[in-house]
């Protein structure tokens, strides 16, 4: 989508009623790729072709299917494996033809429509594809009298459902429900559209039965010439009220003349001086414009997207002079606040999906957005479904879709790839996190989503972003105001709060509103000491954003400076009360162990150093990660008297040791990804270990050894949390279930990369890992990653 141009929407006609029989079927097969690995999906796609053709000719009243095999652009920004694999399956189907008379036993006749010769003159890959298909129709040309005729279209041109005088369009692997794109082809009166995000290859015979009867029984019929007047009144006040960001271009077609629309507009639009159609701009919204067209004139093309007032997915109904191209069309209701919201849709769905318009989907195994590349590495493992791995990853794929559909909707993420691409992991993780047989499971998925995705959005909007022309000072006091207003908000639900005049003030108005959302959680409706607990946790974490970006004690100088003979009864007491009390008990020691050693060497120079640095600095950090608070969130939907001290304690525990392991396996990500420095211009506990100034193999031994020492850490940490999580199991089964869960996803996660960097299929991956491992089992070990290390191998308590 164009940032620099308006976005061009059209606006049809109220759909009218009628009825008409349903008798030839269109079939636009998307995503044969997404539905397999290695191109398997093809081969599948093909396959449905021949069985819902079959199936359609036994039922009798479909008189031809045509199936849109190769588009022109498919044509010329394929590659040539592509046209390899359709060609096999068209060898495929010509000796299934002959050896099993497929197709001729059920009366199918199959025809090539439409025009081969681009195929012939691209040669190679292209020629060989165009024989195989001609030579599988061949094979069936004998049938005289078919009971249906498949039709494969090939470089078919946009007229193509209005040459077939097709009845019924139908669509699969669109990117969510409700949206339909006929990518390039044109629909006519009284033809009728279904759009599904079903990908082709899994759409079953039953699915037509259902499309077609339900097709039969809606009463559809042609569109209205056009909006009254009065509609377009409330358009206009309705777009001034609601308006888009974007700029857009409105064209609308009316059923009055210009001078009935000049005298109900005129006064509340200036007109723009252009002779038609008539034009107009929305005062205070000059970047709006409202075009009113005739209905007697033609639409052509060139939108973006489609308005479809008063009509109901899945089906749609277009108009016949209109060339949608690859405008998605969007339903809403037949009123001028229905319009809006449908305009408002349609810019936030061309702004999260992006129409290839016939060319490869790019890294569409790593990246699709639904139904990705599902590799079944452990198929051949005693116990692995793979038909239900794939069925519950289609789900999970569903239900991402749906998180990234709501986060925009709140305002809660921009348009930032890396964003976007740690949004739909951190909704994999939250929907992989509680088993599927555990009571209300699908509410704590979407409770858990949307506390993930409003938590990263404070890193994404607000903590981790520096503005045009901000110093370093100023984005400090900017994130300490921001990080104050939205402890303010999460931890007492204030809904009078206003956001603090800072430039990230619309995105902290907007994750406050979704916090305020969560108001229920603070009053009754959990256990009065864990809602206790989630309130401090909560103001925890908004400090802890706010600390990351100040100064810190584990700066070498200010740790010396702080143990020096002169000082050092009051830097114990600030160890004491700041660092040592508020962490779990065996971190507390440690940290004191290490202090005890110092006081008798140069701090800086002592071999205990860098490891006490560590520690302090994921002390100030660790509640940032908000890893506990996630759990601490999904134990509030148990009921009041369900929850005792001991697992009110035990909870408690594995969230503060949670935090301290999780931070420390994000930073270790960031430190490896970033060669050695900071990836959020914060100091983080890994890269405070290596001094900007360092340069060449210096610095690279050192990077070296801050990575081992920072391993050492990270397998203590663990081997700790694996012990408060046993404890928790004993008391509190089933959340301990989810934690090894969560613990699992987060800790491969970050081994492997980072929510910003990890591919659907590493997601995919690190799930099928964790149901191999059966990692919900409370003997299976759930800790040290396999890189580290022994746990503190070097450095040793007495």
């Amino acid at each position: 989508m164009n940032s620099n141009q308006p976005f061009k929407i059209l606006v049809l006609p109220e759909l009218l009623t009628g009825s008409r029989r349903r008798t030839s079927v269109l079939i636009l097969a998307d995503g044969n790729r997404r539905a397999s690995p290695h191109r398997q999906g093809y081969g599948r796609g093909a396959h449905r072709v021949v069985e819902i053709a079959t199936h359609l000719a036994r039922r009798g009243d479909v008189t031809e299917m045509v199936a849109c095999v190769l588009s022109k652009d498919n044509i010329h920004k394929r590659g040539a494996s592509f046209f390899d694999e359709l060609t096999a399956q068209f060898v495929a189907l010509r000796a299934r033809i002959e050896r099993d008379s497929a197709l001729i036993r059920d009366g199918i006749r199959m025809t090539i429509v439409d025009d081969l010769r681009p195929l012939y003159a691209k040669g190679g890959s292209c020629t060989a594809l165009a024989e195989a298909m001609r030579r599988a129709a061949d094979a069936t040309c004998h049938q005289a009298r078919p009971t249906l005729d498949l039709s494969i279209a090939a470089g078919y041109s946009e007229e193509l459902a209005i040459e077939r005088s097709v009845d019924l369009i139908l669509r699969t692997g669109m990117e969510c429900e409700g949206v339909l794109r006929l990518s390039g082809l044109r629909s006519h009166a009284g033809c009728l559209a279904y759009a599904t995000s079903k990908l082709w290859p899994e759409v079953a015979p039953q699915d037509l039965d259902r499309i077609l009867d339900d097709a039969r029984l809606r009463m559809h019929g042609k569109l209205a010439r056009g909006h009254h007047p009065r509609t377009l009144q409330g358009l206009v006040l309705a777009l001034r009220q609601n308006a888009p960001r974007k700029s857009t271009c409105v064209t609308i077609p009316s059923c009055v003349d210009e001078g009935e629309i000049s005298r109900m507009l005129g006064a509340t639009c200036p007109r723009m001086p252009s002779p038609a159609p008539t034009s107009y701009r929305l005062p205070d919204h000059p970047q709006h414009e409202l075009r009113i067209v005739g209905t007697g004139e033609k639409h052509g093309g060139g939108y973006d997207a489609i308005i479809a007032p008063g009509q109901t997915p899945p089906f749609f109904v277009l108009m016949e002079s209109l060339s949608p191209g690859y405008a998605n069309v969007h339903a809403c209701t037949p009123d001028a606040q229905g319009i809006v919201q449908g305009i408002h849709q349609a810019l936030e769905f061309a702004s999260t999906y992006v129409a290839l318009q016939g060319a490869e989907r790019e890294g569409v195994s790593e990246e699709s957005t639904i139904s990705p590349v599902i590799p079944l590495m452990g198929e051949h493992q005693p116990g692995f479904d793979g038909e239900a791995f794939a069925t519950e990853a289609l789900a999970a794929e569903a239900f991402a879709t749906r998180a990234l559909q709501w986060a925009t909707r709140a305002g809660l993420m921009s348009a930032a790839s890396a964003w976007q691409r740690a949004a739909t992991n951190y909704a994999l993780t939250a929907f992989y996190i509680p088993p599927d047989d555990m009571n209300d499971h699908e509410p704590l998925r979407e409770l858990m989503m949307r506390y993930m995705l409003l938590v990263a959005a404070g890193d994404y909007e607000v903590f981790d972003v520096t503005f045009p022309g901000e110093t370093p000072q100023s984005r400090t006091r900017r994130i300490g105001t921001s990080a104050k207003f939205l402890l303010t908000v999460a931890a007492s639900g204030d809904i009078d709060a206003q956001p603090p005049a800072t430039r990230d003030a619309q995105a902290l108005q907007a994750i406050a509103s979704q916090w305020r959302g969560l108001v229920w959680m603070r009053h009754g409706a959990s256990d009065a000491a864990l809602v206790k607990d989630w309130i401090e946790a909560v103001r925890s974490m908004y400090t802890a954003c706010h600390r990351e970006h100040l100064p810190s004690i584990s700066d070498s100088s200010r740790l010396q400076r702080s143990t020096q003979a002169g000082t050092r009864q009051a830097g114990m007491k600030l160890f004491t009360d700041r660092y040592i009390a508020s962490s779990p008990a065996a971190i507390g020691d440690r940290i004191q162990w290490l202090l005890e050693s110092l006081l008798t060497k140069e701090a800086a120079a002592h071999p205990a150093a860098d490891e006490l640095r560590v520690l302090l600095r994921l002390v100030e950090t660790r509640n940032s990660m908000a890893a506990g608070l996630l759990f601490r969130t999904a134990a509030l939907q148990l009921p009041m008297d369900a929850v005792t001290d001991d697992m009110r304690r035990a909870l408690h525990d594995v969230a503060e040791l949670l935090d301290f392991s999780s931070r420390l396996a994000n930073d270790l990500s960031g430190f490896r990804l970033s060669g050695g420095a900071d990836l959020d211009e914060k100091t983080t506990s890994c890269s405070l270990l290596v001094s900007a100034h360092l340069a060449g193999e210096r610095r690279v031994a050192v990077i070296a050894r801050a990575t081992t020492l920072c391993r050492s850490i990270a397998a203590w940490l663990e081997t700790l949390l694996e012990t408060a999580v046993r404890r928790l199991t004993t008391l509190w089964p089933s959340l301990a279930v989810m934690v090894r869960r969560g613990m699992h996803i987060g800790r491969r996660v970050y081994n492997d990369g980072h929510y910003t960097t990890l591919s659907r299929a590493q997601m995919n991956a690190i799930v099928q890992e964790m149901r191999t491992q059966n990692v919900d089992d409370a003997s299976s070990p759930t800790s040290v990653p396999p890189d580290a290390p022994g746990a503190m191998a070097t450095l040793r308590m007495p």
